[in-house]
C-alpha cells in the first residue's frame, strides 16, 4: 500500500484513480469489485 509522502516514481501511484487496462475502465484507489457496498444502491 502506498504510504503518505511517497514519490510516484517509487510507488507507481500518481493519483487516486487511473485507467486499468485489464478491466478496460477507470478504477479508484479504493475500488474493489469483489465487495458489496453498504448503504448503496449497487
Amino acid at each position: 500500500m502506498p504510504r503518505r509522502g511517497r514519490n510516484p516514481a517509487t510507488s507507481g501511484i500518481v493519483g487516486n484513480d487511473w485507467f486499468d487496462r485489464d478491466v478496460g475502465t477507470n478504477v479508484t484507489s479504493v475500488s474493489d469489485a469483489q465487495v458489496r457496498q453498504l448503504g448503496g444502491s449497487r
